[in-house]
């Protein structure tokens, strides 16, 4: 039975948790509630479960779903008994003090019901398990999608914080709407950016600031040919951060810091000098 959420809302004493949640969840398919620490993602999850056909009470099936050990204060899931369970499934932070073997094996149980699924959590590398997940935050959903759309298409700065490591760039349109590229001037560094064509009430008023966002693997460093159009600043490196697979530069470009990543770094040492490039369709306008 599919799960349909519509404009729920609920307050402690007088703090709102959370207002105006609307999502649905298909037979089949898992679903995160995904934000920070204290967002209200339980509580959230208590109610849409309270309100489930198959819910009953409170309790409903989140804890029932859990051994009573717990192992660095986080529950473990009984893979057995959510194997056999019936209905849909609630489930609070299961994924939490998983090992990747554990991760794996409970990400396919769940995919392989043919009930709805909802499960809260803190990281994003959980959402990358579900089929689509909403973002709740300030009390409100900020946007629900996929894990692609949530990462590459941000409704706003919270989201693009929230979902991984990204450049948050201040700076002015100079452009009018009917430009073929939007142009803009970066608030640090005065740098003038081409971005990827946006609609017009995603731009912002002239002369007004807005965010440009664009993601370290598609920030460029180049160091001989390069191609003009793709925003091309001089920077020099401040900073390296090894992180296994990828490494992560820091990038001072006249003031204006960004953060790159590449997969390998040869000979280069913070103070060197390069370009950095920034192909306009990656860069996304935030008028938020």
């Amino acid at each position: 039975m599919p799960i349909k959420v519509d404009n729920l809302s609920k307050r402690s004493g007088n703090q709102w948790l959370f207002r105006d949640v609307s999502f649905d969840v298909a037979d089949g398919e898992v679903f995160a509630i995904f934000g920070p620490n204290g967002s209200g993602k339980r509580e959230l999850l208590k109610e849409v479960s309270n309100d489930s056909p198959f819910g009953g009470s409170k309790a409903s099936l989140i804890a029932r779903l859990f051994r009573p050990e717990t192992v660095a204060g986080a529950m473990i899931f009984d893979r057995s008994r959510i194997n056999s369970a019936k209905g849909p499934l609630f489930l609070d932070s299961p994924f939490n003090g998983l090992d990747s073997t554990e991760r794996k094996d409970l990400a396919e149980s769940l995919k392989n019901r043919t009930e709805p699924v909802i499960f809260t959590t803190t990281s994003f590398d959980d959402v990358l398990l579900a089929d689509r997940a909403a973002i709740l935050a300030n009390g409100y959903i900020q946007q629900v999608g996929t894990s692609r759309e949530l990462y590459h298409e941000p409704a706003n700065r919270l989201v693009a914080s929230l979902t991984g490591r990204c450049n948050l760039i201040e700076a002015r349109r100079l452009t009018s709407s009917k430009a073929d590229l939007p142009e803009f001037q970066t608030i640090a560094g005065e740098h003038r950016l081409f971005t990827q064509r946006t609609e017009l009430r995603g731009l912002g008023a002239i002369n007004s600031n807005a965010f440009l966002a664009i993601r370290p693997e598609q920030v460029v460093l180049s160091f001989g040919a390069s191609f003009p159009e793709d925003n091309l600043l001089k920077g020099t490196i401040a900073d390296i951060n090894f992180n296994g697979p990828s490494t992560y530069v820091t990038l001072d470009c006249s003031g204006l810091t960004l953060e790159a990543m590449v997969t390998r770094l040869i000979g280069l040492n913070p103070g060197d000098e390069c370009m950095v490039g920034m192909p306009p369709d990656r860069i996304r306008v935030l008028a938020d």
